[in-house]
Protein backbone atom coordinates (compact mmCIF):
# COMPACT_ATOMS: atom_id res chain seq x y z
CA UNK A 1 0.00 0.00 0.00
CA UNK A 2 2.63 2.61 0.74
CA UNK A 3 4.59 1.79 -2.59
CA UNK A 4 1.65 2.45 -4.25
CA UNK A 5 1.21 5.89 -2.43
CA UNK A 6 4.74 6.69 -3.14
CA UNK A 7 4.23 6.05 -7.18
CA UNK A 8 1.30 8.22 -6.90
CA UNK A 9 2.79 10.77 -5.25
CA UNK A 10 5.73 10.92 -7.85
CA UNK A 11 2.99 10.91 -10.76
CA UNK A 12 1.24 13.52 -9.02
CA UNK A 13 5.25 15.12 -8.24
CA UNK A 14 5.88 15.13 -12.19
CA UNK A 15 2.17 16.28 -13.35
CA UNK A 16 2.77 19.42 -10.70
CA UNK A 17 5.94 20.45 -13.18
CA UNK A 18 3.96 20.40 -15.89
CA UNK A 19 1.61 22.60 -14.48
CA UNK A 20 3.86 24.63 -12.65
CA UNK A 21 5.68 25.42 -16.20
CA UNK A 22 2.30 25.26 -18.39
CA UNK A 23 3.01 28.65 -19.87
CA UNK A 24 6.35 26.98 -20.87
CA UNK A 25 4.97 23.28 -21.85
CA UNK A 26 2.46 25.22 -24.29
CA UNK A 27 3.77 28.13 -25.53
CA UNK A 28 7.21 26.97 -26.78
CA UNK A 29 5.45 24.57 -29.35
CA UNK A 30 3.03 27.05 -30.56
CA UNK A 31 5.70 30.09 -30.95
CA UNK A 32 7.59 27.22 -33.03
CA UNK A 33 4.59 26.37 -34.85
CA UNK A 34 3.78 30.35 -35.57
CA UNK A 35 7.46 30.92 -36.86
CA UNK A 36 8.00 27.55 -38.63
CA UNK A 37 4.49 28.07 -40.82
CA UNK A 38 6.24 31.16 -41.49
CA UNK A 39 9.15 30.22 -42.74
CA UNK A 40 7.69 27.21 -44.74
CA UNK A 41 4.89 29.02 -46.32
CA UNK A 42 4.88 32.99 -46.13
CA UNK A 43 8.35 33.41 -46.99
CA UNK A 44 8.09 31.80 -50.67
CA UNK A 45 5.28 33.91 -50.85
CA UNK A 46 6.79 37.05 -50.26
CA UNK A 47 9.69 36.70 -52.63
CA UNK A 48 7.93 34.87 -55.21
CA UNK A 49 9.04 31.29 -54.82
CA UNK A 50 6.83 28.24 -54.29
CA UNK A 51 3.67 29.10 -54.02
CA UNK A 52 2.31 25.87 -55.83
CA UNK A 53 5.09 22.98 -56.10
CA UNK A 54 6.05 22.25 -59.49
CA UNK A 55 5.73 18.53 -60.79
CA UNK A 56 9.59 17.20 -61.66
CA UNK A 57 10.02 15.74 -64.81
CA UNK A 58 12.33 13.00 -65.56
CA UNK A 59 13.51 12.54 -68.89
CA UNK A 60 15.60 9.15 -69.71
CA UNK A 61 17.08 7.68 -72.59
CA UNK A 62 18.42 4.20 -72.56
CA UNK A 63 21.80 2.72 -74.94
CA UNK A 64 21.55 -0.22 -75.86
CA UNK A 65 25.27 -1.74 -76.94
CA UNK A 66 25.81 -4.31 -79.19
CA UNK A 67 27.50 -7.19 -77.76
CA UNK A 68 31.35 -7.87 -78.34
CA UNK A 69 33.17 -11.26 -78.32
CA UNK A 70 35.22 -11.81 -74.86
CA UNK A 71 38.02 -12.20 -77.00
CA UNK A 72 38.35 -8.74 -77.96
CA UNK A 73 37.09 -7.21 -74.86
CA UNK A 74 40.66 -8.56 -73.01
CA UNK A 75 42.65 -5.92 -75.49
CA UNK A 76 39.90 -3.25 -73.82
CA UNK A 77 41.16 -1.33 -71.25
CA UNK A 78 37.35 0.00 -70.69
CA UNK A 79 34.51 -1.52 -72.58
CA UNK A 80 32.30 1.08 -74.55
CA UNK A 81 29.81 1.39 -71.94
CA UNK A 82 32.19 2.34 -69.42
CA UNK A 83 33.86 4.87 -72.06
CA UNK A 84 30.31 6.37 -72.30
CA UNK A 85 29.82 6.70 -68.37
CA UNK A 86 33.21 8.16 -67.93
CA UNK A 87 31.90 10.60 -71.10
CA UNK A 88 28.58 11.92 -68.76
CA UNK A 89 30.95 12.26 -65.41
CA UNK A 90 33.07 14.73 -67.94
CA UNK A 91 32.34 18.24 -66.62
CA UNK A 92 34.36 19.30 -69.92
CA UNK A 93 31.42 17.15 -71.97
CA UNK A 94 28.86 17.89 -70.01
CA UNK A 95 28.93 22.23 -69.34
CA UNK A 96 28.95 23.03 -72.52
CA UNK A 97 26.10 21.66 -73.17
CA UNK A 98 24.45 22.85 -69.75
CA UNK A 99 24.97 26.14 -71.08
CA UNK A 100 23.89 26.05 -74.49
CA UNK A 101 19.96 25.34 -72.56
CA UNK A 102 17.77 27.74 -71.38
CA UNK A 103 16.82 27.30 -68.09
CA UNK A 104 15.46 30.22 -66.68
CA UNK A 105 11.65 28.54 -66.39
CA UNK A 106 13.53 25.61 -65.08
CA UNK A 107 14.69 27.53 -62.10
CA UNK A 108 18.40 26.14 -62.65
CA UNK A 109 21.20 28.09 -62.79
CA UNK A 110 22.00 30.03 -65.74
CA UNK A 111 25.56 31.43 -67.28
CA UNK A 112 27.09 33.93 -69.06
CA UNK A 113 29.98 33.63 -71.73
CA UNK A 114 33.10 34.09 -70.18
CA UNK A 115 32.10 32.68 -66.49
CA UNK A 116 33.25 29.21 -67.47
CA UNK A 117 34.90 28.41 -63.87
CA UNK A 118 31.69 29.00 -62.41
CA UNK A 119 29.77 27.09 -64.65
CA UNK A 120 31.91 24.14 -64.35
CA UNK A 121 31.81 24.35 -60.60
CA UNK A 122 28.10 24.50 -60.69
CA UNK A 123 28.01 21.37 -62.90
CA UNK A 124 30.20 18.96 -61.06
CA UNK A 125 28.62 20.32 -57.56
CA UNK A 126 25.04 20.47 -58.51
CA UNK A 127 24.08 18.31 -61.81
CA UNK A 128 26.64 15.45 -62.52
CA UNK A 129 25.37 12.36 -60.34
CA UNK A 130 22.46 14.68 -58.85
CA UNK A 131 20.44 15.84 -61.68
CA UNK A 132 22.07 13.59 -64.34
CA UNK A 133 22.32 10.13 -63.60
CA UNK A 134 23.33 6.89 -65.43
CA UNK A 135 22.82 2.84 -64.87
CA UNK A 136 24.20 0.07 -66.20
CA UNK A 137 22.23 -3.06 -66.78
CA UNK A 138 24.94 -5.86 -67.75
CA UNK A 139 22.30 -8.97 -68.46
CA UNK A 140 20.24 -6.10 -71.09
CA UNK A 141 23.34 -4.70 -71.93
CA UNK A 142 21.81 -1.04 -71.51
CA UNK A 143 23.01 1.76 -70.24
CA UNK A 144 19.78 4.27 -68.99
CA UNK A 145 21.01 7.84 -68.56
CA UNK A 146 18.67 9.66 -66.52
CA UNK A 147 17.88 13.74 -66.27
CA UNK A 148 15.83 15.83 -63.86
CA UNK A 149 14.13 18.85 -64.06
CA UNK A 150 10.56 20.96 -63.64
CA UNK A 151 11.26 22.08 -67.17
CA UNK A 152 10.27 18.85 -69.85
CA UNK A 153 11.54 21.03 -72.56
CA UNK A 154 14.71 22.40 -71.53
CA UNK A 155 15.38 19.03 -69.41
CA UNK A 156 14.73 17.06 -73.20
CA UNK A 157 16.88 20.19 -75.36
CA UNK A 158 19.49 19.01 -72.15
CA UNK A 159 19.93 15.54 -72.72
CA UNK A 160 19.59 15.71 -76.72
CA UNK A 161 22.11 18.02 -76.90
CA UNK A 162 24.04 15.98 -74.38
CA UNK A 163 24.00 12.23 -76.29
CA UNK A 164 25.24 14.06 -79.66
CA UNK A 165 28.14 15.30 -77.63
CA UNK A 166 28.45 11.90 -76.04
CA UNK A 167 28.23 10.29 -79.60
CA UNK A 168 30.92 12.37 -80.78
CA UNK A 169 33.61 12.32 -78.25
CA UNK A 170 32.80 8.35 -77.53
CA UNK A 171 33.71 7.88 -81.33
CA UNK A 172 37.22 9.46 -80.66
CA UNK A 173 37.80 7.84 -77.64
CA UNK A 174 36.74 4.45 -79.23
CA UNK A 175 39.04 5.08 -81.84
CA UNK A 176 41.68 5.26 -79.60
CA UNK A 177 40.68 2.29 -77.86
CA UNK A 178 40.51 -0.02 -81.10
CA UNK A 179 43.90 1.47 -82.18
CA UNK A 180 45.51 -0.06 -78.74
CA UNK A 181 43.32 -2.61 -79.20
CA UNK A 182 44.69 -3.60 -82.12
CA UNK A 183 48.59 -3.05 -81.51
CA UNK A 184 47.99 -5.54 -78.57
CA UNK A 185 46.68 -7.73 -80.79
CA UNK A 186 49.22 -7.71 -83.44
CA UNK A 187 52.07 -8.30 -80.66
CA UNK A 188 50.12 -11.24 -79.20
CA UNK A 189 50.51 -12.74 -83.03
CA UNK A 190 53.86 -12.00 -83.32
CA UNK A 191 54.80 -13.74 -80.26
CA UNK A 192 52.42 -16.56 -81.05
CA UNK A 193 54.13 -16.66 -84.54
CA UNK A 194 57.71 -17.14 -83.03
CA UNK A 195 56.86 -19.65 -80.44
CA UNK A 196 55.49 -21.70 -83.33
CA UNK A 197 58.46 -20.96 -85.73
CA UNK A 198 60.52 -22.31 -82.70
CA UNK A 199 58.53 -25.56 -82.04
CA UNK A 200 58.29 -25.78 -85.73
CA UNK A 201 62.18 -26.32 -85.70
CA UNK A 202 62.42 -27.85 -82.47
CA UNK A 203 63.96 -31.15 -82.50
CA UNK A 204 61.24 -34.41 -81.81
CA UNK A 205 62.72 -35.24 -78.92
CA UNK A 206 62.22 -31.55 -77.31
CA UNK A 207 58.40 -31.84 -79.08
CA UNK A 208 57.84 -35.14 -77.45
CA UNK A 209 58.67 -33.31 -73.91
CA UNK A 210 55.91 -31.01 -74.04
CA UNK A 211 56.40 -28.91 -77.45
CA UNK A 212 52.69 -30.94 -79.18
CA UNK A 213 50.74 -29.51 -76.45
CA UNK A 214 52.74 -25.99 -76.72
CA UNK A 215 51.65 -26.27 -80.24
CA UNK A 216 48.31 -26.63 -79.99
CA UNK A 217 47.97 -23.83 -77.34
CA UNK A 218 50.04 -21.65 -80.11
CA UNK A 219 47.76 -22.21 -82.88
CA UNK A 220 44.63 -22.06 -80.95
CA UNK A 221 46.02 -18.44 -79.58
CA UNK A 222 46.77 -17.48 -83.16
CA UNK A 223 43.49 -18.31 -84.25
CA UNK A 224 41.73 -16.63 -81.71
CA UNK A 225 43.84 -13.39 -82.32
CA UNK A 226 43.71 -13.20 -85.79
CA UNK A 227 39.24 -13.33 -85.95
CA UNK A 228 40.14 -10.77 -82.67
CA UNK A 229 42.03 -8.50 -85.38
CA UNK A 230 39.33 -9.14 -88.11
CA UNK A 231 36.41 -7.85 -85.20
CA UNK A 232 38.76 -4.87 -84.03
CA UNK A 233 38.72 -3.59 -88.16
CA UNK A 234 35.12 -4.43 -88.44
CA UNK A 235 34.68 -1.85 -85.25
CA UNK A 236 37.05 0.36 -86.54
CA UNK A 237 35.34 0.66 -89.71
CA UNK A 238 31.89 1.61 -88.25
CA UNK A 239 32.50 2.76 -84.82
CA UNK A 240 28.74 3.98 -84.69
CA UNK A 241 26.91 0.63 -84.45
CA UNK A 242 28.71 -0.22 -80.98
CA UNK A 243 25.61 1.33 -79.41
CA UNK A 244 22.24 2.48 -80.71
CA UNK A 245 19.90 4.88 -78.57
CA UNK A 246 16.23 4.20 -77.85
CA UNK A 247 13.06 6.55 -77.77
CA UNK A 248 12.47 9.00 -75.35
CA UNK A 249 10.64 7.93 -72.20
CA UNK A 250 9.02 10.40 -69.88
CA UNK A 251 8.93 9.62 -66.12
CA UNK A 252 6.85 12.23 -63.64
CA UNK A 253 7.92 11.70 -60.49
CA UNK A 254 6.58 13.88 -57.10
CA UNK A 255 7.43 17.33 -56.55
CA UNK A 256 11.31 17.64 -55.12
CA UNK A 257 10.64 21.59 -53.97
CA UNK A 258 9.95 22.28 -50.30
CA UNK A 259 6.38 22.39 -50.98
CA UNK A 260 6.04 18.44 -51.11
CA UNK A 261 7.39 18.16 -47.29
CA UNK A 262 6.31 21.67 -45.37
CA UNK A 263 3.72 19.63 -43.75
CA UNK A 264 5.90 16.87 -42.01
CA UNK A 265 8.30 19.48 -41.20
CA UNK A 266 5.84 21.67 -39.50
CA UNK A 267 4.65 18.59 -37.42
CA UNK A 268 8.00 17.60 -36.48
CA UNK A 269 9.25 21.25 -35.70
CA UNK A 270 5.88 21.51 -33.32
CA UNK A 271 6.55 17.70 -31.40
CA UNK A 272 10.13 18.48 -31.01
CA UNK A 273 9.13 21.57 -29.84
CA UNK A 274 7.06 19.91 -27.13
CA UNK A 275 9.67 17.92 -25.73
CA UNK A 276 12.07 20.65 -25.62
CA UNK A 277 9.61 22.14 -23.39
CA UNK A 278 8.54 19.47 -21.49
CA UNK A 279 12.66 18.42 -20.72
CA UNK A 280 13.25 22.10 -20.23
CA UNK A 281 10.57 22.40 -17.51
CA UNK A 282 12.09 19.44 -15.79
CA UNK A 283 15.41 21.13 -15.88
CA UNK A 284 14.17 24.49 -14.08
CA UNK A 285 12.30 22.68 -11.66
CA UNK A 286 15.04 20.97 -10.18
CA UNK A 287 17.29 23.72 -10.55
CA UNK A 288 14.42 25.46 -8.67
CA UNK A 289 14.50 22.40 -5.55
CA UNK A 290 18.43 23.02 -5.88
CA UNK A 291 18.32 26.69 -5.07
CA UNK A 292 15.44 26.04 -2.10
CA UNK A 293 17.92 23.79 -0.50
CA UNK A 294 20.56 25.40 1.93
CA UNK A 295 22.48 22.29 1.92
CA UNK A 296 22.95 21.19 -1.85
CA UNK A 297 23.36 25.73 -2.70
CA UNK A 298 26.14 25.31 0.53
CA UNK A 299 27.56 22.20 -1.36
CA UNK A 300 27.75 23.80 -4.77
CA UNK A 301 29.51 26.75 -3.64
CA UNK A 302 32.40 24.84 -2.19
CA UNK A 303 32.57 22.89 -5.09
CA UNK A 304 32.62 26.28 -7.33
CA UNK A 305 35.16 27.55 -4.54
CA UNK A 306 37.64 24.74 -4.47
CA UNK A 307 41.00 25.04 -6.28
Amino acid sequence: MDEQQTDEISLIDLVAVLVRYRRLVLGLPVLVAVVAAVWLYGVPLLVGGEGTAAREVVVEREFVFEPIPTRVVEYFDREPHELVERLLEDVLVVAPVYASVDWASAGMRTFEPGNEAALRSYVRASVIGERLTHEWSHPDRTLLVRFQSTDETAARAFLDGLLRQVRAEFAEAFATELSRADRAAAAELRAVESTLRFLDTAGVEDRTAGGISGVSVAVEVLASATVARGVIADLRADTARVFSVSEELLVYAGSQQTGQSRPVRLVVAVFAAGFFAVFLSFVLNYVRMVRADSDSMQTLSQAWKRE
